[in-house]
């Protein structure tokens, strides 16, 4: 988890500080691309977070949908 601290009390602090943790091993196998889109996901400024449309658009979910040998269709779900 990206706000994982060591107790319950830690975590929470992490979480309300918006601090996200890469060097956890969720994101030691993250290429670059997905690191940045989880990390712009979860910026606690609402005014730097990514929107839902933003986030449709983030070459990570265009390349990564691109590759699907069926379509996802992630702006008609949303």
């Amino acid at each position: 988890m990206p706000f994982q601290g060591s107790d319950a009390k830690e975590t929470m602090e992490a979480v309300k500080k918006g601090f996200v943790k890469t060097d956890k091993p969720c994101f030691r196998n993250l290429s670059s691309e997905a690191q940045n889109f989880i990390i712009s996901l979860m910026n606690k400024n609402e005014n730097k977070r990514m929107t839902a449309m933003q986030a449709l658009e983030h070459p990570w979910i265009l390349k990564n949908t691109q590759e699907q040998k069926s379509p996802i269709f992630l702006k008609e779900t949303l």
